[in-house]
């Protein structure tokens, strides 16, 4: 809280945390982009295997596996861990719609305070 950065409120230090918290969460890099088009085309009933992933790459493939509403698990196999996305719906049409919810709360967080601010903001509340 107490380390920000210079020449920003509290609420852009808190809008920029929440954006970084969102990025690492929804790990919004080229990996889970590559698992992202693999999956989003999975026809109905069938399964994605994804091999020879360490623990951040198979904890990558469930988190945008949960994204797009596809279940999965890990199998151990003679290679290692393995991570299994199925897609059980009855086709694309009944998967969920890719929503970035993080950017669109950070953004509403910013708006809202900044409409706060413009009523003007106590000045310990500012840094």
């Amino acid at each position: 809280w107490k380390q920000a950065i210079k020449g920003t409120n509290v609420v852009e230090s808190t809008v920029l945390e929440l954006q970084r918290i969102a990025s690492d969460l929804l790990k919004l890099d080229k990996a889970a982009e590559d698992i992202r088009e693999r999956l989003k085309d999975l026809p109905s009933g069938e399964s994605c295997l994804f091999p020879g992933l360490p623990a951040e790459g198979r904890r990558q493939v469930h988190f945008v596996a949960a994204e797009l509403g596809y279940p999965s698990r890990s199998v151990d196999g003679a290679e290692g861990r393995k991570v299994l996305v199925t897609n059980r719906g009855v086709g694309n049409e009944s998967r969920p719609e890719e929503i970035n919810v993080f950017s669109e709360v950070a953004a509403t967080l910013k708006a809202e305070a900044s409409d706060f601010i413009k009523m003007g903001v106590p000045l310990p509340l500012l840094l």
